[in-house]
């Protein structure tokens, strides 16, 4: 479950050194600790970001602009262009032309374009420590030396290769040592495609599919209407229904069916049962989302319910 670990718990900016290579306390680089320990021998808590700028290795083209039995997605002197410049830890763009260049044909894919063909050839540029680096030149989290694409954008290749589409991407985690053999063995093929794709872009700062390729989320018509949903069912006449009590008057569009009475909360309504404090809830962003809350200064009540729940529930934990 490595690759699972670092999509679910991977926060680039946690511990430093930053980035998805990080290892240590980080749980970032986890999707990548079997294929170092298996090849060279390299523990977890030695994997740290790369310094590229002594590597002395910098992107530049021509690139082949194709994977053999794929369209030309771009032309070889253009292709790419804005990773033209950036340092990276070696002239990895050329294994991978060739790896991808047998694997193409090998597994049956039948879709590409320069985004994802880009994609594929860089994909391990942010191992590098000026990746994130700039981030923190920049005063903001949230801007890379050039964004690459979503995670999705990777798994929609896979998905388009026949190999892949009905087996999923198990050889290759096998292959790579990302998981071991029983983990693997218990996937469906879409769960191997996405911790593979995990491998090749962790990234939560990246283009969305829908914007690199709106083509692939069009619907044709107009969207069903959406029933509103019925009431649920009063409780059956064995049980006990709770007596109104103080807060009876409810809104009418109230979710559920119960009360509060009697120090039993069947049912939730911000504007009658407040369950965070007012200082979270006027925020201007909800901090929940990136680990932060606002306290209360008068009743220390830190607030962030919903997020802690909505993040941290596995209902079979406990």
């Amino acid at each position: 479950g490595y690759a699972a670990i670092s999509y679910t718990h991977c926060n680039i900016f946690e511990y430093e050194p930053f980035g998805v290579y990080a290892g240590g306390p980080s749980p970032c680089a986890r999707v990548y600790q079997r294929l170092f320990f298996s090849y060279w021998s390299t523990p977890y808590g030695d994997l740290i970001p790369i310094n590229c700028t002594q590597a002395k290795v910098i992107i530049e083209g021509p690139f082949d602009g194709n994977f053999p039995g794929s369209d030309q997605v771009c032309d070889p002197a253009t292709c790419c262009s804005y990773a033209h410049g950036h340092v990276h830890l070696g002239r990895e763009w050329e294994y991978q032309q060739e790896t991808w260049g047998e694997r193409y044909q090998k597994y049956g894919c039948t879709w590409m374009t320069e985004p994802a063909y880009c994609q594929i050839l860089f994909y391990n540029v942010n191992w590098c420590h000026e990746f994130y680096e700039y981030a923190r030149e920049q005063g903001n989290k949230q801007v890379r030396p050039f964004m690459q694409p979503c995670i999705n954008l990777f798994d929609y290749f896979l998905s388009q290769c026949s190999t892949f589409k009905v087996l999923g991407a198990g050889p290759l985690l096998q292959a790579l040592k990302i998981e071991p053999d029983h983990y693997i063995n218990s996937l469906s093929s879409a769960e191997a495609n996405t911790a593979f794709s995990v491998f090749h872009a962790n990234d939560r700062v990246c283009t969305p599919i829908a914007e690199i390729h709106p083509d692939l989320f069009k619907k044709d018509g107009a969207p069903t209407p959406i029933s509103p949903s019925p009431r649920p069912p009063s409780p059956p006449s064995s049980c006990a229904t709770p007596s109104p009590g103080a807060n009876s008057q409810v809104p009418s569009d109230f979710p559920f069916s119960f009360k509060k009475a009697d120090g039993v909360l069947a049912g939730l309504y911000p504007a009658t049962f407040p369950f965070e404090n007012d200082n979270y809830v006027s925020a201007a962003t909800l901090p929940g989302a990136d680990g932060h809350a606002t306290i209360d200064p008068e009743t220390n009540d830190i607030g962030g319910y919903a997020a802690i729940s909505y993040t941290h529930c596995n209902i079979f934990e406990y």
